[in-house]
Formats: structure tokens, sequence, C-alpha cells
């Protein structure tokens, strides 16, 4: 499954502007054609729910 804007909202991402994004301390850009989310500082896109899923578990894990 791409990353839609409903996707994003629901995994608890808030919208800052057209196409920015933001989760806790970390910003982003999504690209609705392509179905892409680009992390600030990452050089790779997240074009996957389970790929998304599994990066906001390493943002959220405690130790």
């Amino acid at each position: 499954m791409e990353i839609t804007q409903n996707l994003l909202m629901s995994l608890g991402f808030v919208k800052d502007s057209s196409t920015r994004y933001h989760y806790k301390a970390f910003a982003g850009t999504h690209d609705e054609q392509a179905g892409v989310f680009f992390f600030d500082g990452f050089r790779f896109g997240v074009a996957f729910e389970h790929d998304m899923r599994f990066l906001l578990n390493l943002i959220d894990y405690e130790q």
C-alpha cells in the first residue's frame, strides 16, 4: 500500500502545510503523486505502509 495523506494522519502525523508533516520530533515531505514520504535528513523515501510502520516503531521505541 502506498503512502497516502489518510494513512499519515491515521498513524499520528500532523499536517504542517500542503505537503509537510510532523511526527513527534521528525518532519518530512509527502509526494502524493508518487505515494512516497521523505523524512528530512534521510536519503531514501518511504513508499510502503509496512516500512512506515517499522520506522515509526523505531521512533517510538523506548529502552
